[in-house]
Formats: C-alpha cells, sequence, structure tokens
C-alpha cells in the first residue's frame, strides 16, 4: 500500500474527526429513548490540512493525481485517533479535496479520510485496563459549554379566534444535555476506548456526571448517534463534544416533595442558603440512598 511521502504530516491545531455511527436510537413517549448497537466498528472521518512549501506540493500533488488516483486508492498517512501519531490505512472521502495559496507562498491542502481508530487493535483485557483509567480522572463536561433540552410531552392544538389547547402526552421524559469534555492526550486515549470498547458508541448506558437541576451528580446517559466529535485544542488537548440523553432528578421526587421545596422557598424567600444546603443534600445524598447506590 503506497505510503504518504516523507515529511507530509497533518497540521495539528486543525485536526479533528466524527463519530464512526452504527447506533440505533428509537423513541419512547414518556421515558428513555431505546439505543441499540447496528454494527461493532466502523470508520471515523478525519478533516486534516496539509501546510506545503512549492517543492512539497509539487511532490503532494504528484503523489495525489498518479499514485493514490485522486484518493481512489488507499493509502497510509500519519493520524492521532487518541494514541498519539502512528500509521493508519485511509480512503480520500470525495468531493472533500482544496488546494489553495496560502500567503503566497505556502499551499493550504484539505481533505478529509476515513479510516478506524486504533481502539479496535487492542485486545480486550488491554482495552479494559485502559477504559478504566477514564473513571479514575474523575472528569467532568466543562460548565461553560453546558445546556439540555426540554423534556417533551406537551401537546398544543391552535383554537380559532381563543387560547390555544395544551395537554400533556406524558408526564416523564429525557433532556438533552449538550458536553465538553477536555481532556489531555493519556485522558483522551481512555477516553477512545471507553468510547469505542466499553460503551460501544454510546449504545450502551453509562453514568456521567451532570447537573440537571439540584447539582452536579451521577445521571445514566446515551450519546445521541452523530453528535459525537473530537479536535485537538491548541495542539496540546483534546476538545470532545457529544449531545447525551438523561431524565431530570427532578422526576426522583414526589409530588409533596416538590411541594415543600416549594412552600420553603416562599418562606425564606432569598435568604436561600438552608434551601440550597437541603436541595444539595437531597440530590446528592438521599436520593443515592433512596436507589441503593
Amino acid at each position: 500500500m503506497p505510503a504518504m511521502p516523507a515529511g507530509l504530516k497533518p497540521v495539528v491545531e486543525g485536526y479533528q474527526f466524527d463519530d464512526p455511527g452504527g447506533v440505533l436510537r428509537t423513541e419512547v413517549a414518556g421515558g428513555a429513548s431505546r439505543y441499540a448497537l447496528d454494527w461493532d466498528r466502523g470508520t471515523q472521518r478525519f478533516s486534516v490540512t496539509l501546510i506545503l512549501d512549492a517543492l512539497k506540493f509539487s511532490v503532494w500533488t504528484a503523489f495525489y493525481f498518479h499514485v493514490i488516483k485522486k484518493g481512489a486508492a488507499a493509502f497510509d498517512m500519519q493520524l492521532d485517533s487518541g494514541f498519539g501519531a502512528s500509521i493508519h490505512s485511509v480512503h480520500m472521502v470525495p468531493g472533500s479535496y482544496s488546494a489553495k495559496r496560502a500567503g503566497g507562498i505556502l499551499w493550504s491542502v484539505t481533505f478529509v479520510v476515513e479510516a478506524e481508530t486504533q481502539a479496535y487493535d487492542l485486545s480486550d483485557g488491554d482495552a479494559t485496563d485502559l477504559a478504566s483509567l477514564f473513571n479514575t480522572y474523575g472528569i467532568k463536561p466543562v460548565v461553560a459549554g453546558y445546556g439540555m433540552g426540554e423534556p417533551g410531552g406537551t401537546a398544543r392544538d391552535e383554537v380559532a379566534g381563543g387560547r390555544a389547547g395544551y395537554a400533556l402526552e406524558w408526564s416523564r421524559g429525557v433532556q438533552r444535555y449538550s458536553v465538553t469534555l477536555i481532556l489531555t492526550a493519556a485522558q483522551f486515549a481512555a477516553w477512545s476506548v471507553y468510547y469505542a470498547r466499553i460503551i460501544k458508541k454510546g449504545s450502551i448506558a453509562f453514568d456521567m456526571p451532570l447537573d440537571s437541576g439540584f447539582g452536579v451528580s451521577p445521571h445514566q446517559v446515551n450519546i445521541l448517534p452523530g453528535s459525537y466529535s473530537a479536535a485537538r485544542a491548541g495542539g496540546i488537548n483534546w476538545a470532545v463534544t457529544f449531545a447525551v440523553e438523561a431524565e431530570s432528578q427532578a422526576y426522583s421526587m414526589s409530588d409533596a416533595d416538590a411541594a415543600a421545596m416549594i412552600d420553603l422557598y416562599n418562606a425564606i424567600g432569598v435568604s436561600s442558603d438552608a434551601l440550597l444546603a437541603r436541595i444539595a443534600q437531597f440530590a446528592l445524598t438521599d436520593t443515592l440512598v433512596l436507589a441503593g447506590l
């Protein structure tokens, strides 16, 4: 198999890739969606950029047209799929190639390739050992990039000349949380194996620290298919972004608990330190005891 000419490597700062697909999601009214693994392995798309001087661009152009036949033939190139830069067998995605002069001297060549992560090269034992490190790091989503959607379940009908009619179709429901993880190279290696080999690209539910309104605590989540991406941040750390679905911890409360909390707030008003302490105890201690965790 042909290999990239020596000295032609992707620009690290512009490096990113997406999810490998293969996860099926089925909507469930009033409850958590059902997730299933359609296929286990799968390629990911890596967006890469080459910055080349005139000589290297001539070499690359000859390689592109005559050796890999405009990307139709597979070739070896250096990529980092979570374990440091190493050789991956890739195909170039049709329609993704472009080249332009950068600053009048250098050439900027961009294209997208498909390759499998090296997480699949590990034995089951090595994958389990490395993935277990991810939980020991105690990593939490970046708070600044944190958001959630509504749980759905409310119907609305237009009424001519009057107020629209509202009805509750289902009482419970999951919300979508957009999260970002900032990981070192070692943390990203552990996460890559955990993602690909343990939770099967998010099709298997896992516990993740989220704040659904009562402070940060473990929530059972699935990763929404098609939402995953990873990018090198500044050439050192990795920024991993994806969306998860989880139920709010508000459903751990009874109607009486909710009413008592609201009454307490109305009585205390802005002097709410006691209320916040009680909420934290309920969310982080009481509910875990009730759940047997």
